[in-house]
């Protein structure tokens, strides 16, 4: 095999991006391990870090090192920030080197779980702030970012659970995951074939007759395909009963939301974000791919050392 490359010299680095069948965490697997987060921040004030090293070598069967490396990570974490677990939800606010300002969710259920969290909070955002709102999804958390100012705060109570499906309708309505689902789904029903009278359809003739179909059936939403597409979404690629049990479980304050100040640095628990693949909500309810973004300088080799505080900005 023989690899290819050029001088690239000067460009920005850049990380690939594709669409893929990655297995999501489930949610009580979720729940568990925000319960282990509760744990180790609890451990941390009260046991030395050679002794939370030794219980994790021994309850979860990891070599020193690993251990080791576990306990920096929760460390760093603690100083600059704080430790989101299971019952204390931390939204983190941070400022990227062009000036847009992002809210991290600190959500640690899962990918579905916080696929449909982050929509329904990109959708409410977009539409407040009138502008394009960049969506980057992971099973501890979620990043919305935004080209013009807010306050961190106006992230509590942005969504209810009770509005959480029409929310995630309207989000998904004209999106390209809706355009795919609607194409497996009419396939499946036979209103888009992929053979007729003995010849072989070809893909870019059943997309174009998918979306000829998906345009004249788009207002009706009871209509038995397009009532089929919106639950495949919302119980198989997001998982709209936990989330709104998350969001329902916020409102009866049994988990807490805390909020920490816009920074320029984000915390070690923040970093994965950036290299989630982003989603842009536009104030039509329009969505898109948006291009994946470099990581910022800084932001995965170690910038909690500098003084091991959050700046502010």
């Amino acid at each position: 095999m023989k690899a290819f490359v050029k001088n690239a010299s000067g460009r920005k680095p850049t990380v690939p991006s594709w669409t893929g069948e990655m297995l999501p965490r489930s949610f009580d697997l979720s729940v568990l391990v925000g319960r282990f987060r509760e744990e180790m921040d609890k451990q941390l004030g009260e046991v030395s870090e050679p002794e939370i090293a030794t219980w994790l070598m021994r309850e979860f069967d990891v070599d020193e090192g690993s251990a080791t490396t576990i306990v920096n990570y929760f460390k760093e974490q603690r100083v600059v920030a704080k430790i989101p677990t299971d019952s204390r939800l931390v939204v983190e606010g941070y400022v990227d080197a062009s000036g847009n300002r992002s809210a991290i969710f600190h959500f640690p259920f899962g990918r579905r779980v916080n696929d449909a969290l982050s929509r329904a909070y990109a959708f409410a955002l977009s539409e407040r702030l009138k502008c394009n709102v960049t969506v980057s999804v992971t099973d501890d958390n979620f990043m919305l970012t935004a080209p013009r100012g807010f306050k961190i705060e106006d992230m509590n109570g942005l969504i209810k659970s009770e509005d959480l499906e029409k929310m995630l309708r309207s989000a998904v309505k004209d999106s390209e995951l809706f355009n795919q689902r609607f194409r497996h789904t009419a396939t499946r029903s036979f209103m888009v074939l992929k053979n007729y009278k003995g010849r072989e359809m070809s893909v870019a003739r059943q997309q174009l007759r998918s979306s000829r179909l998906l345009d004249a059936l788009h207002e009706l939403q009871d209509f038995p395909v397009i009532s089929e597409t919106y639950s495949e979404i919302l119980t198989e690629v997001m998982d709209l009963e936990h989330a709104r049990e998350v969001l329902l479980s916020i409102e009866k304050g049994e988990r807490s939301m805390e909020f920490l100040p816009f920074s320029s640095v984000p915390s070690p628990f923040a970093a994965q974000c950036h290299l989630g693949r982003s989603i842009r909500h536009r104030p039509d309810g329009g969505q898109k791919h948006a291009p994946q973004r470099a990581p910022q300088e800084g932001a995965h080799s170690s910038p909690w050392g500098r003084g091991n505080q959050r700046v502010p900005v």
